[in-house]
């Protein structure tokens, strides 16, 4: 008998959820011996597929869809999978920036559930946790429709992150921030560290603006992998003429490859680097064999979704800015982006 989607999240909840757990200061025993024997025994569907892998502090989800905005609209069919979600768990794996849909997404959970038991009954490694079961899901069901690219965020950290398992061809990084200190380390350098273990030999990696501490460390450690790092700030420059305004922001950047014009339909400064950052990751893919337009670039950006990251809304005649801030980095971006479009409104904030 089939699961509903209802009967499959309630199996999948019975599961280690890390992102839930109650006892913020008990660190939970990360490592990927787990997560490789799990796809191993699924046959090793991550491998073989052009991968992008996201890792930082925040600006995560965002910089994904912009890159999977923008590979769309070139006419790639892309796999995305983000953390966490936002209504509902099927929104984590997408095609394109549609979420799966809920009865396969219940499928896929039956699928391998078969599989969670084996390693269980192994022993070694412990259970299976939520985000690794998802995160295999997401491998599946990208293998089984062929995706050209697949874009992977990272859930927490990166070099133990369950999505670690790639091997992917380009590496962004995205501003790194105190954040989750009691499991990544209560300092920069030590935060960046951990984010810095996507970065492996052969891989290009994109870096979004960082502090020095943070950069300092992705510099070493590409240079000990013999991986190429690259700063966005150096390889796409922001035209001065760029203006902002209730709907977004209008951009010109100018890249290694070309210049695009484009609406960002996102509020906040920082998006504005995020679309830097995506810029920067497209060109570099485009430059290993997946080209993407100017055209394509710039229509992605125009009609990038990404709901709760400074979205706009109305509700009984009252504006609304939804954001998902969830350390003091992301407040402070909140903050700024409040002041600069609400100068003359008395803010509230619901939390």
């Amino acid at each position: 008998m089939s699961l509903t989607y209802n009967s499959a999240i309630n199996q999948l909840l019975g599961l280690a959820d890390f992102e839930r757990k109650s006892r913020a200061g008990e660190p939970p025993d990360f490592h990927l011996r787990r997560m490789e024997m799990l796809l191993a025994l699924a046959n090793n569907p991550h491998q073989g597929i052009p991968t992008v892998h996201i890792a930082g502090s925040k600006g995560k989800g965002s910089t994904a869809a912009m890159i999977t905005s923008a590979l769309g609209a070139a006419g790639l069919s892309v796999g995305l999978y983000t953390s966490p979600h936002l209504h509902a768990f099927n929104e984590r794996i997408r095609i394109g920036l549609q979420p799966i849909e809920k009865p396969i997404f219940a499928a896929l959970i039956q699928e391998l559930w078969p599989l969670v038991l084996e390693i269980a009954q192994f022993g070694s490694y412990g259970t299976v946790s939520v985000f690794e079961l998802l995160t295999a899901m997401a491998f599946v069901h990208f293998q089984r429709l062929q995706v050209a690219v697949q874009v992977i965020e990272a859930g927490l950290g990166g070099r133990l992150d369950a999505t670690n398992v790639v091997s992917a061809q380009v590496a962004v990084l995205t501003p790194i921030s105190m954040d989750h200190v009691h499991v990544l380390g209560n300092s920069l350098s030590k935060i960046a560290s951990e984010k810095a273990g996507i970065i492996k030999p052969g891989t290009i990696a994109v870096t979004a603006p960082q502090t020095n501490e943070a950069m300092a460390v992705f510099q070493k450690v590409a240079r000990d992998a013999g991986a190429d790092l690259r700063e966005s700030t150096c390889e796409v420059s922001l035209d001065a003429e760029s203006t902002t305004n209730m709907s977004g922001h209008v951009a010109r950047f100018v890249g290694r490859s070309g210049q695009y014009r484009a609406c960002i339909p996102m509020l906040g400064a920082h998006q504005i680097e995020n679309a830097r950052t995506a810029v920067a990751a497209l060109e570099t893919l485009g430059e290993l064999g997946h080209p993407v337009s100017s055209n394509s670039i710039e229509t992605g950006l125009n009609r990038v979704q990404w709901p709760a990251r400074s979205e706009l809304l109305k509700y009984r005649g009252q504006r609304v800015l939804v954001d998902g801030a969830h350390n003091g980095a992301s407040g402070r971006a909140l903050a700024a982006t409040l002041k600069r479009h609400f100068p003359d409104t008395n803010s509230y904030v619901l939390i």
